[in-house]
């Protein structure tokens, strides 16, 4: 072995390790973030840009309701802001507002009273701290060297189903599932001690407070773990218990804290009818899709639109090491797979539940499972079953690297491993620049938002017609032209967020998971107008001379385009 291969497997401290992954993952972070996008204060953030296209605004809900929490007073619940959705209000959480991080912006607005936008530099961490974890990972599985640790990090910061996720930002803490995978090494190749039964209830907590979907991920990684250890002989049970119902307590007592065990809970636990549809291809994790490596399939997409959320593709240097370690992974698990059980049982359950029971091979149905409906309503709790694809990404993302550095002699493992670290780098080029596109700038808005602007900051109060959770059923119901609702829906949202910068009361909030009750705000609609109030008529209904109270029309309400509006400004006093 040469000077720079001697150099490159000496074992290092793990502070080393992931100093260095740090740094190489801030770097290249920062090639396709600018600063002022990290820093918050960019013009970005004043209208995000979204997926209105698909009906979707991840990056707008979660703006909106970090702005309504931050200047909520403190109160229990702690995600509880009362002004968004007015009058019953809204819990964050359930707008992937990222609780944790709107909790930390709200601290710093009580100390600082400056508005800080901190989203950003949650979403540079989120394309960072992959790489840290997965060198934790490979620490873990006794890759200790620079080399290790140069491969962790480009495979976990450059792992497409990771880039792919923006601007889902809660979706995007893949992290938290690599730590995941990492505490279960850390567990099954160390003593059992304290310290690791409190990384994996913070790493819960911290789950918990990002994303239900996550959590779930994370959650059942824990309990594979737990359970592994209790079949493992010699195995002490009660400290086991003792671990399992402290992390259990602790999930229990935050989520109370924060409002997300509440009532809520029965709309956002509920099923739906997109199990099947938001599921993974068959084949999405070995066909390239977005690929830079293969330039004619740089916006491919395999299989059918929905299936995005099951989006899978391990990247063209992840797939190369994948065949190259096939003997290794046959020889693993052949010898030891009754150590792993419980894990190798989970991760087939993970690609199971991802497929759905309606398999999908690019575009053709070739196995359709027939469920019970409530067995199918159960499971809908979690619509987009493609997601739960992602543990099994990284496992043999992470698991087929450290396979090579373990299988191969370095003559051979060196030069591989680089060239699939070229090949990952080079493949996620599409999937980057798309991103770069979206943040160089705001999105073009459908109101005049100095006028929106203007209207919010006189009123006390703001009604929008229709809101936002009541435009695809008024477009199902044929009340509003189907070629409308992404204005709509953008509309609202452009107001929401003029809304949310002040704190004003609105009716409007993006919630997938909690209904709006449409025909009340109709009615809402056709009483007197509150003074102070300003009232947002996008389509349909308009206000009459009856609900003016004695107002001349003419001078409380005007036109902007596709902004009527109302406001009855209260009397000087």
């Amino acid at each position: 072995m040469g000077l720079p291969e001697g150099a490159m497997y000496r074992p290092r401290r793990l502070p080393v390790l992931l100093a260095l992954s740090l740094l190489l993952g801030i770097a290249y972070a920062l090639t396709l973030f600018p600063l002022s996008y990290v820093a918050g204060t960019s013009r970005f953030w004043l209208l995000p840009h979204a997926w209105y296209e698909l009906g979707v605004d991840d990056l707008g809900e979660v703006v909106v309701g970090y702005h309504y929490l931050m200047l909520t007073p403190w109160g229990w619940p702690l995600l509880f802001a009362p002004n968004l959705g007015a009058p019953d209000g809204t819990n964050i959480f359930w707008l992937d507002a990222v609780p944790w991080v709107s909790l930390l912006g709200k601290l710093a607005f009580s100390l600082t009273g400056d508005q800080l936008n901190l989203i950003g530099l949650y979403d540079l961490a989120c394309f960072v701290l992959p790489g840290v974890v997965m060198t934790a990972l490979f620490f873990a599985a006794g890759q200790r060297s620079l080399l290790a640790a140069v491969t962790a990090t480009v495979f976990g910061d450059a792992a497409p189903v990771l880039i792919f996720r923006w601007p889902g930002l809660a979706l995007s803490a893949h992290f938290l599932v690599i730590a995941a995978l990492a505490l279960y090494i850390a567990t099954r190749s160390q003593p059992a001690g304290w310290s690791t039964a409190w990384r994996w209830t913070a790493l819960l907590v911290l789950a918990v407070l990002t994303n239900m979907y996550l959590f779930l991920m994370v959650g059942c990684c824990w309990a594979a773990t737990a359970l592994q250890r209790w079949l493992q002989p010699r195995t002490n049970r009660p400290r086991l218990l003792l671990e399992a119902a402290a992390a259990v307590a602790a999930v229990f007592v935050v989520t109370v804290a924060t409002g997300i065990a509440s009532h809520d809970l029965r709309y956002g636990a509920s099923g739906a009818a997109l199990l099947g549809a938001n599921s993974m291809n068959l084949v999405s994790m070995i066909v390239p899709q977005h690929s830079g490596v293969i330039p004619p399939l740089a916006h491919y997409q395999v299989g059918m639109r929905s299936q995005g959320e099951g989006f899978a593709w391990l990247g063209m240097g992840a797939l190369m090491l994948l065949l190259l370690s096939l003997p290794a992974w046959a020889s693993f698990i052949r010898g030891r797979w009754r150590e792993h059980a419980v894990m190798i049982a989970l991760m087939i359950a993970f690609v199971l539940f991802a497929l759905s029971n309606d398999v999908y091979l690019g575009s053709h149905l070739i196995v359709a499972i027939p469920l019970p409906p409530a067995v199918h309503h159960v499971l809908g709790t979690f619509r987009s079953s493609g997601r739960f694809s992602w543990p099994v990404v990284y496992a043999l993302t992470a698991g087929s690297a450290i396979l090579v550095l373990r299988w191969y002699r370095p003559a051979v493992a060196v030069p591989a491993l680089v060239l699939a670290c070229a090949l990952q780098l080079v493949d996620v080029g599409p999937l980057r620049h798309d991103v770069a596109q979206n943040i160089a700038g705001p999105a073009m808005p459908v109101l005049d938002q100095q006028r929106v602007r203007t209207l919010v900051q006189e009123a006390n109060a703001v009604f929008v017609v229709p809101s936002w959770g009541c435009i695809y059923p008024q477009v199902d119901q044929r009340l509003l032209p189907v070629a409308d609702r992404f204005v709509l829906l953008q509309a609202n949202m452009e107001i929401q967020l003029a809304a949310a910068r002040l704190n004003r009361p609105i009716n409007s909030v993006d919630n997938a998971r909690v209904p709006t009750d449409c025909p009340r705000e109709q009615t809402l609609a056709r009483e007197p107008l509150r003074e102070g109030t300003a009232y947002i008529y996008l389509a349909g209904f308009r206000p009459d001379a009856g609900q003016m109270s004695g107002h001349d029309p003419a001078k409380v309400c005007g036109r902007d385009g596709l902004l009527r509006y109302c406001l009855i400004r209260p009397a000087p006093r």
